[in-house]
Parts: C-alpha cells; structure tokens; sequence
C-alpha cells in the first residue's frame, strides 16, 4: 500500500497563493533530489534519482521494487480510525496473544461503525 505524508491546502486557509507556492517548491525537483540524497526517502518524481549515495543503493533498490508494486492509499475519511484499528489489532495478536479471527472481527465492526457515521 502506496502512502504516506499528503500535501494540501485546507479549504479556507487565509494564505492560499503562498501555499500553493510553497508546495510547488516542496514538489520542485531539486528539494525531492535532497530528500532522496539525504534521507533516502522514495520520491514521487522518477527525475529525482540521479543523486543516491552508494551505501542507499540497496536499500533504494527495494522501495523502487515495492513502489513498482504498490497500489496508492485510497482517500479514507477516517483514517485516524482506520489506524487506531491497525495499530490495536497487531499489538492485541502479536503482543499480547489474542485470539486472530476473533480480533480482526471486533476490528471490522468497529470501522463499519465508524464508516456508517460519515454517512
């Protein structure tokens, strides 16, 4: 699954020019080549992979494989519940030993529940 930090504007920002110009330069490919360079971050821009360092070739290697692969996280309005409940879930099977099924049902009842309120 394909997703990470989302860059927007919220509706109604006062300053809505300079934000958009802020993330213009965000996007710009010389600040996603010193992503990449710097931290290794998988960029969204294929014209931004000149510059990897040679110990981050393996590992650049395996996010482009995964990026290759991967599907793009659909917008979900609640995703905060939708997080909670990933986060809930592995810790209750991996850490402390809940039952699996039992577990990610509980979990799936509890995001229908969150989903029937946005409607």
């Amino acid at each position: 699954m394909l997703g990470g930090e989302v860059i927007g504007i919220p509706q109604g920002a006062p300053h809505r020019t300079l934000a958009l110009e802020f993330m213009r330069y965000l996007m710009s490919k010389p600040v996603q080549e010193t992503l990449v360079s710097a931290l290794g971050w998988p960029c969204f821009r294929t014209d931004a992979y000149g510059t990897i360092e040679a110990w981050q070739t393996p590992y650049f290697a395996a996010v482009q494989e995964a990026l290759a692969h991967a599907l793009p996280r659909p917008h979900v309005p609640n995703w905060a519940d939708v997080d909670r409940a990933l986060s809930g879930a592995f810790r209750e099977i991996v850490y402390e030993g809940q039952p699996v099924q039992a577990t990610l049902d509980r979990y799936h009842r509890q995001l229908e529940q969150a989903r029937q309120r946005l409607r």
